[in-house]
């Protein structure tokens, strides 16, 4: 069972209300929802459900034109593809991608701090803080995360392209003006003949 379906909701009126989004099943005192293949139950609110990619890629969910992907993986016409996290620097040390996902660890002697930095574990006595088990990393990136320097790159390409475009126009304007000007009239002998 994924993440969540395992919880157990009491309620006399069991699935007559209607509790979840898309399955519901009667226990005891209560009931338990689920959810269909591609799904699978939001951590935050076990009664909804959230679309779930097991794999690299998977039919993404569209409404008309309108499509969107899970967190961690990127819309490509109407597939999502999974995001490799891992490629985009996030772990100081040591990466690995999974799908919709990723997990950083760290060397011997180093210890996991805010689910993506190393740092080095304090010997036994210089420190009161125990030393930790490496975390995972279980949530995703934003989509939003950039790699250092592409805005640079976005920035370089904006100015040569206004630069050009400037240029370009410029040259049209200057064109168009010899153009509409009349010839000029053959200058008057200045002996007067």
């Amino acid at each position: 069972a994924c993440r969540g379906e395992d919880r157990t909701f009491k309620s006399s009126a069991g699935c007559r209300s209607g509790p979840c989004e898309q399955q519901c099943s009667d226990v005891d005192g209560g009931f338990k929802c689920s959810c269909v293949r591609g799904y699978r139950t939001d951590l935050l609110d076990p009664r909804r459900c959230r679309q779930f990619c097991g794999e690299g890629s998977c039919p993404a969910l569209c409404e008309g034109e309108r499509c969107s992907c899970p967190d961690g993986f990127v819309l490509s016409g109407r597939t999502c593809e999974d995001v490799d996290e891992c490629e985009m620097g996030q772990c100081s040390e040591g990466c690995v991608n999974s799908f919709g996902s990723f997990m950083c660890f760290c060397p011997e002697g180093f210890r996991l701090h805010n689910e993506v930095q190393c740092v080095p574990v304090r010997p036994a006595g210089s420190s009161t803080t125990p030393a930790a088990e490496p975390v995972s990393k279980n949530g995703t990136l934003k989509v939003s995360t950039v790699p250092e320097g592409v805005f640079l790159w976005i920035w370089v390409v904006v100015a040569v392209t206004l630069v050009a475009s400037v240029v370009l126009i410029r040259f049209y304007v200057v064109k168009r003006q010899q153009r509409n000007q009349p010839p000029a009239a053959p200058a008057e002998d200045a002996t007067g003949s």
